[in-house]
């Protein structure tokens, strides 16, 4: 469930300084014109234009050459009405400028602080993503270890598709819906594609659902941008001959997992299978926490990065460009990948 946002003091700050600001902005030309339309003889009400736009620019032209109700009749010198014309003219302009001036004034501050608010409910979403993909490291587990050599999901042999097989191979039973039963946990809430349900309640399919709209999951145990470029061409050449993920990918030697020959299959027990022989105990207690599962798509939130998954379940944050995935190099090639 989505969190609730709460401003913090610093939002709550701007957002009392800016409404301030901008209630002082348009109440000033207001109250002036207020005056000005008394003194002139006009109903004081009609300077409640000043807050329409547009209007608020003709309004003070229309008072500057308009004859003034409250001159009308009076006996004066014979320049009077020139001078009572440039009078109002001066005074109109001025007005007119003054309003102009602070619509300006108060649209500086609205263009700094507006992106900025619309920005405040981000860390809320992050949150709400990094739950959706903890859930996804439920899922993962629950398939692993209810199969009989603890694969994670299988990835997805349609080009361009990097995200998890929903429908198991013959040893497997299907992701969805025996182990993931709500398809939007696969869409993150910052995400501007849309919400899943509403494909859903259009026809959509599993088929069309279950794929990389939000995150990618690469089924393969990677940890860095070299590994990455092995797999990425293991890839291309498995979607090119029609083959399934079902196995690990050879690759050229030193280019695989952890130095390796092969880019393994995400399963339950790497970490002994990549370093048991090493018998570096401190640095398989860490392999799963730095084995990425599924991550977002580095656009899905502000600033750029994304939430990964990690196999031991923790989510963290990496803002891009920052360590894999959400490397330069890693994305570049994921977008290539993504576009086949």
């Amino acid at each position: 469930m989505p969190s609730s946002w709460m401003p913090g003091l610093a939002e709550l700050v701007f957002m009392v300084i800016f409404l301030g600001f901008g209630l002082v902005a348009l109440l000033l030309p207001v109250i002036a014109f207020w005056k000005i339309c008394a003194k002139a003889g006009f109903p004081g009400p009609l300077a409640v234009l000043m807050l329409v736009p547009i209007v608020n620019v003709i309004f003070p032209l229309y008072i500057a050459f308009a004859q003034w109700p409250a001159l009308r009749g009076q006996t004066a010198p014979e320049n009077a009405p020139t001078r009572q014309k440039n009078n109002g003219l001066i005074i109109g302009l001025v007005v007119g400028a003054v309003a102009v001036l602070m619509i300006m004034l108060m649209a500086i501050p609205a263009a700094i602080l507006l992106p900025a608010l619309a920005r405040v409910p981000q860390p809320a979403r992050r949150t709400s993503c990094a739950n959706n993909l903890r859930q996804m490291g439920l899922v993962h587990k629950m398939f692993a270890n209810e199969n009989r050599e603890q694969l994670y999901p299988e990835l997805s042999d349609e080009p361009g598709r990097l995200m998890f097989s929903w429908q198991g191979s013959s040893e497997f039973r299907d992701v969805y819906p025996e182990y993931l039963t709500d398809l939007n946990l696969l869409l993150c809430p910052s995400d501007p594609g849309g919400n899943l349900a509403e494909e859903l309640r259009a026809g959509g399919g599993p088929e069309l659902l279950i794929d990389d709209h939000s995150y990618f999951y690469l089924g393969y145990a990677i940890t860095n941008d070299r590994e990455f470029a092995a797999f990425a061409e293991a890839y291309r050449t498995h979607v090119a001959e029609g083959k399934e993920f079902l196995d690990d990918l050879p690759v050229p030697a030193g280019t695989g997992t952890a130095g390796g020959d092969v880019i393994l299959r995400l399963r339950e027990g790497a970490d002994g299978i990549l370093f048991g022989d090493s018998g570096d105990f401190g640095r398989m207690a860490r392999a799963q926490s730095e084995i990425p599962v599924m991550f977002d798509r580095i656009d899905n939130h502000v600033p750029m990065g994304g939430n990964v998954l990690y196999m031991d379940g923790h989510v963290e944050f990496i803002k891009y460009p920052g360590k894999w995935p959400m490397t330069e190099e890693t994305i570049a090639i994921l977008e290539s990948l993504d576009a086949l």
